[in-house]
């Protein structure tokens, strides 16, 4: 019965895991688009070399409050960017610089034009997502991963027939095995 029960187990761990997997990513990474608490900023410049660079995936999350020394992404007229809040408040716009810049940005963000404070990095995970992004490249990962899928769900034992079945295929034996009479 103990077997039974592993058995049981070890044929509900994927599913398991993939339910728990999806669970994380709806409640920790699910997009600000989709409701959630993070965005998904890739990094496009040099200006914040040695903490992020050229091409990484930032995962940003929305906080509170900001202040000095957090690593924020906000939204400006030419785009996206990822600055060091360096001074400011609040009420009259944070003061951000990149790490590797010789002097403060002009923009003064404020609280709504910021996306959030830099919670995780992805070295080189921009060049996944802009792999991605090009619609072959997209088509080609898909089916690789349904095949894949298909290959790796077989089956681990040998199929078993129902009563039905079972009895069809009595039927059909004794139908063949019948001796023949003109």
């Amino acid at each position: 019965m103990a077997r039974i029960g592993r058995l049981i187990m070890l044929k509900a761990l994927p599913a398991l895991v993939g339910i728990a997997l999806a669970a994380a990513w709806f409640v920790v990474f699910r997009p600000a688009s989709l409701g959630g608490p993070a965005s998904y900023v890739i990094v496009a410049g040099r200006s914040m070399e040695s903490t992020l660079w050229m091409h990484d995936l930032a995962i940003v999350r929305r906080q509170d409050t900001y202040r000095v020394g957090d690593v924020i992404a906000f939204r400006v007229p030419e785009g996206e960017v990822i600055h060091r809040i360096v001074g400011g408040d609040a009420a009259q716009g944070f003061v951000t610089q990149g790490d590797n810049n010789p002097s403060p940005d002009l923009w003064r963000p404020r609280p709504a034009q910021v996306e959030g404070a830099v919670w995780a990095r992805v070295p080189a995970g921009g060049r996944v997502i802009e792999f991605l992004r090009q619609p072959v490249n997209a088509a080609i990962a898909v089916s690789s991963l349904a095949a894949l899928w298909l290959l790796l769900r077989g089956e681990t034992g040998p199929r078993r027939r129902d009563a039905a079945g079972d009895a069809a295929a009595r039927v059909a034996g004794e139908r063949s095995s019948a001796p023949r009479t003109r």
